[in-house]
């Protein structure tokens, strides 16, 4: 993309559907299911703080349940609408002495 983004998808029988594999300009890396080159179903994203996001996806934004890794050992597992977590099941820090 002229933007710097890069896209890589596998599609079935011309559809607009696949799996992809999507590095944005900002550094964000997304592997996963895909409709009309965003995220949609399950994936992974990798962002470039580290931080890791593995669950659904609709329309380029967490949505649904996920987990979220963050590099200071923090687990968060819950669900997410437009990118915001809206319920948090189960939070665990990294423990440390």
């Amino acid at each position: 993309f002229a933007n710097g983004d890069q896209y890589l998808v596998i599609h079935e029988q011309d559809q607009k559907l696949g799996f992809g594999r999507y590095t944005s300009f900002s550094g964000d890396t997304y592997l996963g299911e895909q409709a009309d080159q965003q995220a949609n179903g399950d994936g992974i994203c990798v962002f470039p703080n580290g931080h890791r996001f593995i669950g659904t996806f609709q329309q380029g934004l967490r949505y649904g349940h996920g987990i979220r890794y963050h590099t200071d050992g923090t687990i968060i597992v819950g669900r997410w609408i437009n990118d915001r977590i809206v319920e948090n099941y189960l939070q665990i820090r990294n423990c440390t002495g």
